[in-house]
């Protein structure tokens, strides 16, 4: 027990383009560790769409993604994958949000009015909704870490317990969005802290005697609720980040056009305002997505997954 294994992943093809990612940031799970490579990859996906969400600056990573790669001499490079697909979720999060270039009026031209869902438009959306549909991608984050351990103490009781921990995940759901959204708490939200809580004191330490096992969950307990609190809310940062976002862009329009262009030297710097403040925007964008969108992966969701990333290859 005491010797350090090294760790050998053998992760499905299509889960492979979250190694770049994982690798530039040292993630390699213990020996005795889940692989969270596969939910890591398609939430960190989720995430860049949300965190970036414009069509147009979707597109603008697309086609440099494409350019780039037509001129490697490795057509099937991993890292090309992984660029192609965060550009098409950026698009198509885009797409359904209405948001092209921060601009509201390439967002009312009649075909791209006709596939946003308006309830998510960026301009006159409903915000407590996101909000909420927020909470709700972080109830479900950490609810499917907690079922992996489920499922790899399927052959204990302890894996009772981490059901216990999913039951109290939407109990704490429910009470961020009556704090925070103001949304009334339904009367199940009580039962799942009871049930919750019954889980994980009787089944966390079963090696343990029955009053000391119960005694050691219950006294943790607390402090493990607060922070699962904390941890859901986190999510709302997917929607504060994506809205500045789109705020910026909306601003360096404004900067640009005002109330129009009428000589050619307002046209000339039309453009390079548009040009430098959406470049700006963009980058500033791609940092949102390596601090925000690796964050709540490797600590949010690993945490409840039980993840330390303690292993060396």
């Amino acid at each position: 027990d005491e010797e350090e294994v090294p760790t050998l992943i053998q992760t499905p093809r299509w889960a492979q383009r979250i190694r770049p990612v994982m690798n530039f940031m040292g993630l390699v799970p213990g020996y005795k560790e889940i692989d969270v490579s596969k939910i890591f990859m398609l939430f960190f996906v989720f995430f860049t769409g949300i965190l970036v969400g414009d069509a147009g600056y979707g597109l603008i990573f697309l086609l440099a993604t494409l350019f780039v790669h037509s001129r490697q001499k490795f057509k099937r490079k991993i890292e090309f994958e992984l660029f192609y697909t965060l550009s098409t979720s950026i698009m198509l999060w885009g797409v359904l949000t209405g948001t092209y270039f921060g601009s509201h009026v390439i967002a009312e031209i009649p075909f791209l009015s006709k596939l946003k869902i308006n309830a998510l438009a960026s301009f006159g959306g409903n915000s407590i909704l996101m909000q909420r549909v927020m909470f709700i991608i972080g109830a479900v984050h950490i609810s499917i870490g907690h079922l992996q351990l489920a499922w790899r103490y399927s052959n204990s009781v302890r894996a009772l317990s981490q059901l216990g921990w999913v039951a109290i995940t939407w109990g704490l759901y429910l009470i961020v969005c009556q704090m925070v959204l103001g949304i009334p708490a339904p009367g199940i939200m009580l039962w799942l802290f009871i049930g919750g809580t019954v889980l994980i004191g009787l089944f966390s330490n079963p090696r343990e005697s029955f009053f000391k096992g119960v005694l050691s969950s219950l006294g943790n307990l607390p402090l493990s609720i607060i922070s699962g609190f904390s941890d859901i809310i986190s999510y709302i940062r997917l929607y504060a980040v994506g809205l500045s976002t789109v705020l910026m862009a909306s601003s360096f329009n404004e900067m640009a056009i005002g109330e129009g262009i009428t000589t050619v030297a307002s046209a000339i710097g039309a453009i390079i305002i548009l040009i430098l403040g959406h470049g700006l925007n963009m980058i500033l964008a791609g940092m949102a997505v390596i601090v925000h969108g690796v964050r709540l992966n490797m600590l949010e969701y690993s945490g409840h997954a039980d993840v330390e990333y303690s292993g060396t290859e």
